[in-house]
């Protein structure tokens, strides 16, 4: 059995429903307590129990790993109001019973959701042939499939509320996987591309450099048996050397990957403005003056943090993320928290793995936690110098 959702994680229009049901809920148990003023008593007890039962398993149990009490919990709920509606003689309970069953619909999966249907529809029935126990024989069929109609178009509107949550949740997934491989895919675009310039200067200036080499030993051969041509080939050696020396130039910042890093907040900045155009989450970044740091700790850094943001917005449907740099006594701290989803198990993808080792190799901590604000996220601590008193670049 999967719980479909749980109050810190749901959407905002399941919550809203969440809240409309208990206020329907709390104004039906004071009108059916005015109604039977003879067992205030027996029914306000049994209303209390099914508030506490309903408001453990929402705020408690559905963070929990599932087991048995996640079967039995919404029978008890169901039980408690079946013997209230005992203890009713006026017939006012009968909506609370769709008033649960669309509580479970909502936050359980479809197979435990019908079951639990098909067995409120039970009790409901039951209410509704206690209080038509005087209508006359000749219409009780009609009144049954009236009470019938009622609950399937409640019940059928559950569902259907269900299911439009289910899709909204998947379009969701589909755009944060979206976002994140654009994100993905624009770094490694950007490494394409210093590659293919790499390449592209190894066939221009390197065959300009070999064709120039053959030059001046074609040079050094006439320069005494035939000083002008000799003069004449120097010259174009000189230009082919020019001409190298110019695309060299051109290309040479183009691959330098580490000028990148060198200026960490900028490259940073650059970051966040990727991640802000291509999504709508809230950003914020603060750091302290580190870009005395050694070009490997800026280039860990901003490693990581790419990673920490991917996965926030690819498994955490997050709507903020909160990043700070600081450095504390020979130490530089990066924390990166969102306030999406907490996975309830954690497996280490080959990013984070890559992330884990980077930081062992400069002898560093590296933790995934939930920080005092229940915001999802990491810490990483990297010494500036060895423990020789080295520093570390």
């Amino acid at each position: 059995m999967n719980i479909i959702s749980n109050w810190r994680t749901e959407e905002k229009i399941i919550k809203l429903i969440h809240m409309v049901m208990l206020l329907l809920f709390l104004l039906l148990s004071a009108y059916t307590l005015i109604l039977n003023t003879d067992r205030h008593l027996e029914m306000g007890l049994c209303f209390a129990a099914y508030l506490a039962l309903s408001l453990f398993r929402h705020l408690f149990l559905s963070h929990m790993k599932v087991t048995a009490l996640h079967f039995a919990f919404p029978y008890l709920e169901l039980a408690v109001l079946y013997i209230a509606n005992t203890l009713d003689s006026s017939g006012a309970i009968l909506p609370m019973f769709i008033i649960v069953i669309w509580d479970i619909v909502l936050d359980y999966d479809k197979i435990y959701s019908i079951s639990f249907s098909v067995v409120g529809y039970i009790c409901y029935m039951i209410k509704y042939i206690r209080i038509s126990s005087q209508i006359p024989t000749g219409t009780i069929i009609f009144v049954f499939i009236i009470a019938a109609l009622q609950f399937g178009l409640f019940i059928g509107f559950a569902f259907l509320t269900k299911l439009y949550n289910s899709q909204s949740r998947d379009l969701e997934n589909t755009t944060a996987e979206l976002h994140a491989r654009m994100l993905s895919t624009e770094h490694m675009t950007l490494l394409n591309e210093r590659n293919r310039i790499a390449g592209e200067i190894h066939n221009t200036v390197g065959h300009q450099l070999t064709t120039a080499l053959v030059q001046i030993e074609a040079a050094q051969m006439l320069m005494e048996r035939n000083p002008e041509d000799a003069s004449k080939r120097l010259r174009i050696i000189k230009s082919q050397v020019k001409d190298g020396l110019n695309e060299l130039r051109k290309s040479i910042h183009a691959i330098n990957a580490d000028e990148d890093y060198k200026n960490f907040n900028q490259a940073v900045g650059r970051l966040i403005k990727q991640v802000k155009a291509h999504t709508n989450l809230s950003v914020s970044y603060e750091s302290e003056n580190i870009e005395h740091l050694s070009l490997s700790h800026k280039k860990i850094l901003y490693h990581i943090l790419l990673e920490s943001i991917t996965n926030a917005i690819r498994h955490g449907h997050c709507k903020q993320i909160r990043i700070r740099v600081s450095e504390i006594e020979g130490n530089v701290f990066l924390t990166c928290y969102n306030d999406g989803v907490v996975p309830k198990e954690l497996k280490f993808g080959y990013g984070l793995t890559q992330i884990s080792e980077k930081v062992d190799a400069l002898r560093g901590s590296f933790k995934i936690k939930v920080n005092e604000d229940g915001w999802f996220g990491l810490k990483v601590e990297l010494p500036i110098f060895s423990k020789e008193g080295e520093y570390y670049g």
